[in-house]
């Protein structure tokens, strides 16, 4: 069985790679509380927060699967959208996988 991160073990600005709800990296915020996802909803993209899954049993979405690296400062929405964006194709058949193994069990 897959481990996940517990909240109190991630830092913030660092990129996850996570189980959620509408996407599967996310920069940590809040003491690990909240991670910061790229979603797109009806053609828009922009940033949205997904909560970590200790943090509460009705908004906990995240579950960190393991850290990626140190995210950069950005100056706009925009080049963290597209950060985000870039990480999500990069990690995209590591999840497929971890999604598999999942299902299979």
């Amino acid at each position: 069985m897959r481990k996940f991160i517990p909240m109190s073990e991630c830092k913030d600005g660092y990129l996850y790679l996570i189980v959620a709800h509408h996407a599967h990296v996310g920069i940590c915020r809040e003491n690990g509380r909240v991670f910061m996802t790229n979603r797109d909803k009806f053609g828009r993209r922009y940033l949205f927060d997904e909560y970590h899954h200790d943090s509460s049993s009705i908004l906990g979405t995240v579950q960190p699967l393991r850290e990626i690296e140190k995210a950069p400062q950005f100056e706009t929405e925009e080049t963290t959208l597209r950060y985000l964006s870039d990480k999500g194709k990069e990690t995209q058949d590591e999840m497929e996988s971890i999604i598999q193994e999942l299902i299979d069990r």
